[in-house]
């Protein structure tokens, strides 16, 4: 018996950050990726490619946000002889921070749109900043399908795609996955 197919839906985000560290509130551009889906019910995946930033869901508050910086900041701060400096980078902390607060998220998409709690929001936190990066790679269901792609920037400003395997980093993943049952 044949596998009944799974619709998929993937698009991109790009980042450029103007800081080293920078926390983006994404939930309105994956709100839109679920929008142009047109999948009703299933789970849209956001996944931070890049080894040195995370995608995380919490409070859309200032004080929260400090609190993030300052708390991770403590746990694995800046300018220590890490060993992974010996190998000729400097970003040692970056990797620890993003494996602290998570590389990516998974979000229930009810009626068409994020089903997020009364105060949750989507986040992007770039821990080794001030370059270009990508928020996705292309995915399909297997089933003959092609990823769709598409590009925005924390500024809304649209940036040309870059190919998968660029000198770019990757930054996060959207896809989503349609309750084939429904």
């Amino acid at each position: 018996e044949d596998p009944i197919p799974m619709p998929t839906f993937t698009d991109y985000l790009w980042f450029e950050t103007r800081q080293r560290q920078e926390f983006i509130r994404i939930t309105d551009e994956v709100r839109a990726i679920v929008v142009k889906s047109g999948i009703h019910d299933g789970m849209v995946l956001v996944s931070a490619m890049h080894i040195t930033a995370a995608v995380y869901v919490n409070d859309w508050e200032s004080g929260l946000i400090n609190d993030f910086q300052v708390w991770l900041e403590k746990l694995a701060p800046a300018g220590l002889p890490y060993r992974h400096h010996q190998t000729g980078e400097d970003n040692a902390d970056a990797h620890l921070k993003r494996t602290l607060m998570g590389h990516q998220v998974i979000v229930p998409i009810t009626n068409g749109d994020l089903d997020l709690g009364p105060w949750e929001q989507v986040f992007y936190a770039e821990f080794d900043g001030k370059r270009r990066k990508r928020v996705g790679r292309g995915d399909s269901s297997g089933h003959g399908k092609t990823a769709t792609r598409g590009a925005a920037s924390s500024d809304r400003r649209p940036l040309a795609p870059v190919p998968p395997f660029s000198r770019f980093s990757g930054v996060a993943l959207a896809s989503f996955f349609e309750n084939p049952n429904k």
